[in-house]
Order: C-alpha cells, then sequence, then structure tokens
C-alpha cells in the first residue's frame, strides 16, 4: 500500500513537471516567435541617412524634370517668336511698297491734272477747242476712272496690311512677354539648379561615405566571424560557409554598382546567424554609463537592401577614457590589436559563454591571453563606442539580455 502511494506520488509529481517542462517549452516557442518577429531594429544614424538621401535625390529628379519641361517650352516659344519676327519684317517691308506705290500713284495723277488744267487755261484764254484739248480731256476723264480704282484696291490692301500689322505686332509683343516670364523662370531655376547640382556632389560623397561604412560593417563581421572561428568558439557547417560566401559574393555586388539596384528579391540568400536567448542570471554592463548606439538583430540597408545580422551591440560611454569591465568571470583567450576591429579582448566563461569586446582604444597592461579575470576587473578604456558581443556554444546572444 505504502509502495502504492509512493508510486502514485511519483506518477504525479513526473506528469506536474512534464506539464511544467510542455509549458515552459510553449512559453519559450512563443518568446522565439515573438523575438524572430520583432528582433529586427535599426542603426538610427545609418537609416536617417540612408532616408535623407533617398528624399535629396527624389527632389533632385523633380527639379531636374522641371526644368527639362521649361526648357522645352521655352524653345517652342522662341521658334514661334522667331517666326512672328520674320513675318513682320515681310510685312513691314509689303507695307513700305503699297505706301510707295499709293504715293507714285498720286504724284502721277497730280501731275496728270496738272497738265490737263494747263491746257484747259490755254484754251479757255485763246476761246478756241483745238482737237488736243477735247484728246486730253477724254484721256484725263478716262485716266481718273482708272486711278480712283488703282487708289481704292492701294487703299484696300494698304488697310488690309495695316490691319495684319497690327496684328502681327501684338502678337509679337504678346511673345516677348511670355518669352521675358519664361527666360526669369529659367534664370530661377537654372539658379535652383545650380544649388541641386551641389546637392548632387554632396549627395554623391554622402553616398560614397554611407556605402565605406557599411563595406566597414560587412568587413569586420567577416573578420570577427574568421577569429571566433580560430578559435573554435563559433563553427558553420560546410551548408552555412556556402551560405555565407553567396551572400558576400551578392553584397558585394550590390555594393560595386553605381546606381542604387532593384533588388526586388532581396534577402532571398539571406544568411542569418544562429541565436539563442539567453537564460542565466544577469550580470553587470562592460561600461558603467552608455547609450546603445546599435542593437542586436537584423538590419536592412534601406539604399542598397543590404540585410546585415547585427551579432552585436554598439555601445557609447558617456564618459571620455571610460573604464571597460568584464562581465562575468573567466579567462582571456584573446587581447591583441587587429587591422578590422582594433583592440580586441575575448573571455571565455562557464557553461561554454564567450564574450567579445571590440574597438577598445587601449588593453589593459594586466590583460593578457591566459590571464583569469573576476567579474567587475577592468579590462580596457574606450572613447567612443564599444562593440561588445555574446555567443554560447555555437550560437549568438542579444547581449542586452545578459546585462541588467
Amino acid at each position: 500500500m505504502i509502495r502504492f502511494a509512493l508510486l502514485l506520488g511519483l506518477l504525479l509529481s513526473a506528469a506536474v513537471a512534464a506539464k511544467s517542462i510542455d509549458d515552459k517549452i510553449d512559453e519559450t516557442s512563443k518568446s522565439l516567435t515573438s523575438f524572430d518577429r520583432n528582433y529586427a531594429s535599426v542603426n538610427a544614424k545609418m537609416a536617417k541617412t540612408a532616408k535623407a538621401i533617398l528624399k535629396k535625390k527624389r527632389t533632385v529628379l523633380t527639379q531636374q524634370k522641371k526644368i527639362a519641361s521649361l526648357e522645352s517650352a521655352l524653345q517652342g516659344k522662341a521658334t514661334t517668336l522667331s517666326g512672328a519676327k520674320e513675318e513682320l519684317i515681310t510685312l513691314a517691308e509689303t507695307q513700305e511698297t503699297l505706301e510707295a506705290n499709293r504715293k507714285k500713284l498720286r504724284d502721277d495723277l497730280a501731275d496728270l491734272m496738272a497738265r490737263i488744267i494747263s491746257l484747259t487755261m490755254i484754251q479757255e484764254d485763246s476761246n478756241t477747242l483745238s482737237p488736243d484739248t477735247v484728246i486730253g480731256e477724254a484721256v484725263f476723264a478716262a485716266l481718273n476712272e482708272q486711278t480712283k480704282a488703282q487708289i481704292k484696291k492701294l487703299g484696300n490692301d494698304y488697310r488690309a496690311n495695316e490691319a495684319a500689322l497690327k496684328q502681327l505686332t501684338e502678337k509679337t509683343a504678346r511673345l516677348k512677354t511670355d518669352i521675358a516670364s519664361i527666360e526669369q523662370e529659367k534664370r530661377n531655376l537654372q539658379k535652383a539648379k545650380k544649388a541641386n547640382e551641389k546637392a548632387l556632389g554632396d549627395l554623391q560623397t554622402k553616398k560614397s561615405r554611407y556605402k565605406k561604412e557599411i563595406k566597414k560593417i560587412l568587413a569586420q563581421k567577416s573578420a570577427l566571424k574568421k577569429t571566433l572561428a580560430q578559435l573554435h568558439i563559433i563553427q558553420e557547417s560546410e551548408s552555412q560557409k556556402a551560405a555565407s560566401r553567396q551572400e558576400e559574393r551578392r553584397n558585394e555586388a550590390l555594393l560595386a554598382s553605381k546606381e542604387v539596384p532593384d533588388v526586388r528579391s532581396v534577402g532571398s540568400s539571406y544568411h542569418k546567424a544562429q541565436t539563442r536567448r539567453y537564460r542565466g542570471s544577469k550580470t553587470i554592463a562592460p561600461l558603467d554609463a552608455y547609450t546603445v548606439l546599435k542593437r542586436y538583430g537584423t538590419y536592412t540597408d534601406p539604399i542598397y537592401k543590404i540585410k546585415i545580422f547585427n551579432e552585436s551591440v554598439s555601445l557609447q560611454p558617456k564618459t571620455p577614457d571610460a573604464k571597460v569591465k568584464a562581465v562575468f568571470n573567466g579567462k582571456v583567450i584573446l587581447a591583441q590589436e587587429t587591422p578590422m576591429l582594433e583592440n580586441v579582448v575575448i573571455i571565455e566563461h562557464a557553461d561554454g559563454l564567450h564574450t567579445i569586446y571590440a574597438h577598445l582604444d587601449q588593453i589593459a597592461p594586466t590583460v593578457r591571453k591566459g590571464k583569469r579575470l573576476k567579474k567587475g576587473s577592468v579590462i580596457g578604456r574606450v572613447n567612443d563606442e564599444l562593440m561588445f558581443e555574446v555567443t554560447q556554444k555555437n550560437y549568438h546572444i542579444d547581449p542586452l539580455q545578459v546585462i541588467r
């Protein structure tokens, strides 16, 4: 009976423990799912630069299109004005010719009238009617009618030409006003264009600086990955190495392009680091006072659409020459200066845990490979930015989960 009670108690305890484990697993799975969904955070400085670049580029393109449209309109107006000026010259010449013809006709008519009047006066004095006088009067009458018709036609032509000349003059004046307005707008846009050309130059400089920053991050990641692999802290399988190489080649191609590429399948070859949640006790931070510049997780570059997984966090000390401390007891397995990461210290702790401290301005003189350190020991100094990373048994851990 006692044995049965004991057995029943053990079974009940096991069931409770199993349920507790299942609940824990379910809770952890949910936490991991939530983490995978939300752990992507942005380096604020880089994101701000990227957005500014894209916005400036859109502004410059819009203004360039407006300038091109205005120049096209100006060219059309100039062509119309040129034709109007030529037509105006032709009309003015025609008007001069008509005026000259009308004047000549009037002069000829006046001369003829003077001659006939002279003949009539002579005839009146002699009181005789000669055949020449009769002929002269008949010719005068005929010429008078013909001249009247010519003068009338010349007058109509003159008035029509004068109306056309007035209309064309008004048209020319309007064209000149339009062109003056367009030329003023063009001058304003040329001024804006000059400013935009400078902005484009600044944009290219900013893009170049931005590209260098991304390249530097990728190079630092690659250098640290190799260091961790050499120390057998993080090992990759052959398939993971192949995926990493493919990703590196893709990133290099994107950064080598002169224009921003249209990447529709962004992240299709993206190789995310193996991650794990930290389940141990919280510990001290490597800096006494700091600001988080870059968080752990996936960052998608807004310009080149490159996905970068930040295995570390970047901490900015609030005081110059700040002390950097070991966050756990452990043994130093690397303490040296590197080309990409500057001064680096890596400490091995219990349960397969490693902490990495990079971009140190100096390493403490007592810190060297093989040295055992206690939590809180000063391992170096930093002025601008500390790169802090945590790994455990081939997995990366968000360093902010480790520190209080």
